[in-house]
């Protein structure tokens, strides 16, 4: 008898705790929950996720996403979680898309998540994939394919000062992970210091250009600057190759030198210190890829009554140390002065357009030659107009046109691109507003029309 009523007892139990998940569903309180979040890719190659042109599609079901409750997509980049989906219209709770596979900015694997968030923006549910990287090829050597810079010389006074800087531009192919670039001067005594200017990730791309700030060796002649390939976990030399510069008394040669890379058997140099500046802000995540810019998803309204104005813009020195451009604002009489570092007779260019003021984010390009700005729109929907121009003030282009409230511009690490924000506009007169931004490039050399690259608008860190 007792055996029946423990039975009947543990039958009715169960038959609750059955009701109950109905019951709740019903009153709608499950939180919900990630059944499944896949990606169609197994392994990548650091070659693949560098060339910016892989592709992945991402796949995910979720239960019980009703309101308050969204989901988001998100990749790890550059030490933060980025929004890639879902940050601006719903997501189905089964679903998937398409996104660029890029580069993490960091050693790491490229990994993804799927977060269900509430109203608060607090995550109630989350699942994590990374995809790891390939194998390596053995048939596919390290080789520094090249290390060049725009100058044959570099300037003395400037070295003592502290004050130059030295492009370069370098290629490496056959690059695995964990494999560090880095960038050395070589002293006369042998030993090496870090010449790299702070950025926001250790992370070099295996091809790029940027530029390093040399030291004054003592009554040296030259200067030696080293490119090195160093395994990140055992700090072991991989390849190396040299650039040497003789130091004048004067203004530097700019053209490009020849490049010889180094032998295998050349001893290897100390490890490279690098120089990381401050972790970017977590209030405001974003990562950078396009060349000085950073791309954000939710590009804000400003706030009503926002006036476009008419501002100066003190000296902004170029990569190389050689030109200064300054904007002067003065209302209907806008102009921009190029002025040489050294001897010679500073250039002033008049605005384009007198009625307009000159953009406040005026840009040099890598190798110093050339000049981006732009003429702002003062009234709604604002925007303005891409302009080139050379360092001696010939060859002005209007490059592109562009709408809304976001104004930086940044050239491409080549020098070919160059990249701006631009929106859709509705609505007129003090009412207009602008959505639908995108970043665009748009050949440098004025010989192409403005391409969309991502959503989003361009702005600075």
């Amino acid at each position: 008898m007792k055996t029946r009523l423990l039975g009947l007892i543990v039958i009715i139990a169960a038959a609750c705790v059955w009701a109950l998940p109905a019951a709740a569903q019903e009153g709608g309180s499950f939180l919900p929950t990630i059944f499944r979040f896949t990606t169609d890719l197994e392994a990548v190659t650091l070659a693949e996720l560098e060339s910016g042109e892989l592709e992945t599609t991402l796949e995910w079901h979720v239960a019980h996403v009703a309101d308050p409750y969204r989901l988001l997509v998100q990749a790890y980049q550059s030490r933060a979680w980025v929004t890639l989906a879902g940050d601006e219209e719903a997501l189905p709770a089964v679903g998937s898309a398409t996104v660029t596979a890029a580069h993490p900015n960091s050693f790491g694997p490229l990994t993804y998540r799927l977060i269900v968030i509430d109203a608060a923006g607090q995550i109630v549910d989350e699942s994590v994939l990374v995809v790891p990287f390939a194998e390596p090829e053995a048939s596919e050597p390290l080789v520094i394919e090249s290390f060049t810079s725009t100058v044959e010389s570099v300037d003395l006074p400037g070295l003592q000062a502290g004050t130059v800087r030295v492009p370069v531009a370098w290629e490496v192919t056959g690059r695995q992970p964990l494999m560090h670039i880095g960038f050395v001067q070589v002293l006369p005594d042998g030993s090496s210091a870090n010449v790299e200017l702070p950025r926001d990730n250790l992370w070099v791309p295996s091809s790029g250009q940027g530029a390093v700030a040399p030291v004054a060796p003592e009554g040296a002649e030259e200067i030696e600057l080293q490119l090195v390939v160093v395994d990140a976990i055992s700090a072991e030399v991989l390849d190396e190759a040299r650039l040497t510069l003789p130091v004048v008394d004067g203004s530097p040669v700019v053209s490009p030198p020849t490049f010889t890379p180094s032998a295998q058997e050349t001893p290897a140099v100390p490890v490279v210190t690098m120089t990381p500046s401050a972790p970017p802000v977590e209030e405001t995540p974003a990562v950078p890829t396009y060349g000085r810019l950073i791309v954000e998803t939710a590009c804000e309204q400003p706030p009503a009554g926002t006036v476009r104005d008419w501002i100066d813009v003190p000296a902004v020195p170029s990569a190389d140390g050689r030109y200064t451009v300054a904007v002067t604002n003065t209302e209907g009489d806008a102009q921009l002065t190029i002025a040489p570092a050294e001897d010679g007779a500073p250039v002033e260019i008049a605005s384009p357009n007198a009625a307009l003021p000159l953009g406040t984010d005026p840009q040099w390009s890598p190798d110093g030659t050339r000049l981006a700005f732009s003429n702002i729109i003062l009234s709604q929907p604002g925007g303005g107009y891409v302009y080139v121009i050379n360092a001696d003030g010939t060859g002005l282009q209007q490059l592109a046109a562009y709408t809304g409230y976001y104004d930086a511009l940044s050239w491409s690490p080549d020098g070919t691109q160059i990249y701006f924000t631009s929106g859709v506009s509705s609505g007129t007169g003090s009412g207009a507003e602008v959505g639908d931004y995108q970043l665009y490039s748009v050949p440098a050399d004025g010989g192409g029309s403005p391409t969309p690259v991502v959503p989003g608008c361009g702005v600075t860190p």
